[in-house]
């Protein structure tokens, strides 16, 4: 995986397209640190593209409930409770949850 840096996309921009079209995607940088992907993409794919990067965040936001559930114990949460606490949050009444 190659790296850019915000600097050489603005200083130097048509070295890093021509890196991103050889490579296929880069990390993007800022102070060292990696702050997007750019993937070099087709405008005929662009939608699926984009609805695959959709899926991926969904299930990666998916996984971070889960593990949030499992550190606060909801895990084990019948469906009566579930009802109850969606029941309770739409009324803006106080969670049961301890």
């Amino acid at each position: 995986m190659d790296y850019v840096s915000v600097r050489d996309l603005r200083s130097e921009p048509k070295r890093v397209w021509e890196k991103l079209s050889r490579c296929g995607r880069v990390i993007l940088t800022n102070n060292g640190k990696p702050k997007a992907v750019m993937f070099d993409v087709d405008a005929s794919t662009l939608d699926e593209t984009l609805a695959a990067f959709d899926q991926a965040e969904a299930m990666r936001l998916l996984g971070s409930i889960h593990l949030d559930s499992l550190r606060n114990g909801t895990d084990h949460l019948t469906m009566e409770e579930i009802d109850a606490e969606i029941a309770a949050a739409r009324k803006g009444g106080a969670s049961n949850i301890k």
